[in-house]
């Protein structure tokens, strides 16, 4: 029933959206489209590779706008080509668009977020109103749903995407943003608004397997730490003959820091002596690379991080919830600049 339901769901979504796209070409001379690059990957690097890769590098999960506008209101609507339907998460959380704020004291604090009322509405309005002078928003995209356009109507000034990047991130659907209640809640997004920093995010739900192609690409993206989230999708053998190989395809390219975490749900997402034996294979990394005269790593126990109560701290005993998301965020937080990483 459940597949029978998402089958519907998608048919209409498909409808919808055609409806709405011809709507907005009709009234097209009274908006202002967004004009960036949303796929994370470009089609040639993941030609032959896995679905959840070639599905998910469309989805623009930890992808940032910058607008600067002036009047009394900020008008932005958004269709939506596709929308992935999840167990374990909302309309909110897979396709909500959400809008930050700047402040001068506090930098970016979120104001609101746009996002589909059902599983297949695929386009939504939201109007802002604005405070008199120029005023800056940065909208957080979402994890899990393609975006076909996003159209401002009022007094837009600026539109723009920093291009320096401080942090790149590899990882599974965790990393993506799966099950953060909405995008800003993401723990590498809550990240780069803590340390205003930019974080690019390759986090891809079925993936993150030790994709050699991909982590050569990846790693050439001039930055200064890469987070390596790879202990979820691998089963112990592929990460055990994978897992090192990581390690030196990224630093043949980069010589920045890099972090490598394992998982946070031990104990509950599988046994005590999986993780032992997941934990000893990226330990074993960090010492390789140690020995062998490496000083820009660093190893993170992930079973270190929620100690008591950890089934509070996750939606489904694998995928973190929104404190779980925080509790993330804070320990990477602590970590990068306790050691001077973004220096």
């Amino acid at each position: 029933m459940n597949k029978l339901y998402r089958g519907i769901s998608r048919v209409r979504q498909q409808l919808n959206y055609l409806i709405a796209k011809q709507r907005l070409i009709d009234k097209n001379n009274q908006l202002s489209k967004i004009d960036i690059d949303l796929e994370r990957l470009p089609d040639k690097l993941v030609a032959g590779m896995a679905k959840g890769l070639r599905v998910n590098k469309k989805f623009p999960a930890g992808k940032s706008i910058y607008i600067d506008v002036e009047g009394e209101e900020l008008i932005i609507e958004v269709l939506y080509k596709f929308r992935r339907i999840l167990d374990n998460m909302d309309n909110r959380g897979t396709s909500g668009i959400d809008i930050y704020s700047f402040c001068e004291n506090d930098g970016y604090c979120w104001l609101d977020t746009i996002f589909p009322v059902n599983n297949y509405q695929m386009y939504v309005k939201k109007v802002v109103q604005l405070t008199s002078g120029k005023n800056r928003f940065k909208l957080y995209l979402p994890s899990f749903a393609i975006i076909e356009g996003i159209y401002c109507s009022c007094g837009l000034v600026n539109v723009s995407c920093k291009n320096d990047v401080e942090i790149v991130a590899y990882g599974s659907s965790i990393t993506q943003g799966c099950a953060a209640s909405r995008p800003g809640l993401n723990y590498l997004n809550q990240v780069a608004n803590r340390l205003n920093c930019e974080i690019v995010n390759y986090g891809f739900s079925e993936s993150a397997k030790g994709e050699e192609a991909l982590l050569n690409y990846i790693s050439s993206i001039p930055t200064k730490i890469f987070i390596v989230e790879f202990d979820h999708n691998a089963s112990i053998d592929e990460l055990q003959e994978k897992h090192q190989k990581a390690y030196m395809t990224i630093r043949r390219n980069f010589n920045g820091w890099i972090i490598l975490l394992s998982r946070f749900s031990g104990e509950i997402s599988i046994s005590l002596e999986e993780e032992k034996k997941r934990i000893n294979i990226i330990q074993n990394t960090y010492e390789y690379a140690t020995k062998n005269g490496d000083d820009r790593i660093f190893f993170y126990n992930g079973s270190q991080l929620f100690t008591k109560n950890k089934e509070a701290f996750f939606v489904d005993k694998i995928h973190p919830n929104d404190k779980g998301m925080v509790e993330i965020a804070n320990m990477l937080c602590t970590v990068i600049t306790e050691e001077g990483m973004l220096k």
